[in-house]
């Protein structure tokens, strides 16, 4: 077994290279790895890439993401790990125990995961070096049917199914948009003025730094741009055979990544707020609000999932979770499910226990995904 570290210095030129372009499986996309290289914590010798080999064989790759930690004031630089492949030809040999024992050495065991599925758990714990950090229960929230695509998602076996369960949502949805109707916003936000914004300004940084201030990943101005200029997806075919070359997901056909920052009437900046809309399914990374105004922050993220006719909204944020539940809603049904957070024991040792653990929706690299 052969290990291939990609640097952010290398991983133009293997971009670049013929064996990038003649690989059927590809470890990144184009627009993720420029990304990466945009990334404001990156350092020179960090390693974004492990790639595997077994007898010349591409058998697998890790992506990392490199980050710093807010631990008492004090900046700790760790890594994200970020996705883990393993060829299906080479399933079996090693493959993933590899990678993960190898980023474990490099980044000297200062690593955490989030959004890992069950069968990536296994392989972690077969390293017995992670342990679970913290979790948050978050809500789902539904305002249209999509029950047939969210069957199909869940097992491709549901295929079968699709025909009558689009019919059921085209029926249910036609009813429930004349439920819809009867929300409206409009007079409430008259006392708000929202303005979309492509890059965080001085003005919009001060309010966020009110909030930020006991975050474990405290995002400064050049991070939130960074995530706001760069993002992993982007609008596009996922059918194609280029999207399809990678495993994770680079192209959705409905994407959008939006940023706002809302005022009251006196001109005042009471919420920054992150939006990143996927084929109707609507994350929240980033949310900063003074509590006196979060009220009026909803109702504009009510109209926001109205205007472009949302599936459905999931939501980890503590605050704006209780005020969901606490003012009258769009929604037909809520939903409560639950986000961990993985931490390497080593690591963990050296964060007081008196810390409070902060994490907003976007951290790791969910705001991306």
């Amino acid at each position: 077994m052969e290990i291939k570290l990609l640097k952010s210095k290398n991983l133009e030129a293997f971009l670049n290279s013929e064996e990038f372009r003649k690989m059927p499986n590809i470890p990144i996309s184009e627009h993720r790895a420029i990304s990466h290289l945009k990334n404001p914590a990156l350092e020179e010798n960090d390693i974004i890439l492990l790639l595997c080999y077994i007898d010349d064989i591409f058998a697998g790759y890790l992506g990392t993401l490199p980050d710093n930690l807010n631990i008492k004031g004090k900046k700790k630089h760790i890594a994200w790990l970020s996705c883990l492949w393993v060829n299906p030809q080479m399933r079996r040999k090693g493959v993933a125990a590899g990678l993960l024992s190898k980023a474990h050495e490099l980044w000297e065991k200062d690593l955490l995961i989030v959004n890992f599925t069950p069968h990536a758990k296994k392989a972690y714990d077969k390293l017995n070096s992670f342990i679970e950090f913290t979790s948050y229960r978050g809500v789902r929230t539904y305002l249209r049917m999509n029950l047939h695509k969210l069957q199909l998602q869940k097992n491709p076996a549901n295929k079968k199914y699709e025909f009558p369960l689009k019919i059921f949502d085209i029926v249910f949805n036609l009813f429930n948009d004349l439920r819809l109707m009867f929300f409206n916003y409009k007079k409430t936000l008259k006392n708000i003025t929202a303005e979309k914004i492509n890059e965080i300004d001085s003005d919009t940084y001060s309010l966020i730094e009110n909030h930020n201030k006991n975050d474990i990943v405290k995002r400064d101005k050049d991070s939130l741009n960074w995530i706001i200029k760069y993002p992993w997806m982007l609008q596009g075919d996922p059918n194609s055979k280029e999207a399809k070359r990678y495993e994770f997901s680079s192209f959705s056909k409905k994407f959008k990544f939006e940023s706002f920052r809302l005022k009251d009437n006196e001109n005042n900046i009471f919420c920054f707020l992150m939006f990143n809309l996927r084929d109707r399914h609507l994350k929240i990374p980033y949310f900063y609000c003074n509590s006196e105004k979060q009220h009026l922050a909803l109702r504009f993220i009510y109209s926001y999932l109205l205007k472009n006719k949302v599936n459905y909204l999931t939501v980890f944020n503590p605050r704006l979770k209780e005020s969901i539940y606490n003012y009258s809603s769009p929604f037909f049904l809520k939903r409560e499910l639950t986000r961990t957070y993985l931490i390497t024991k080593k690591l963990k040792a050296g964060i007081p226990e008196e810390q409070e653990i902060i994490f907003r929706d976007g951290d790791g690299d969910s705001a991306f995904t």
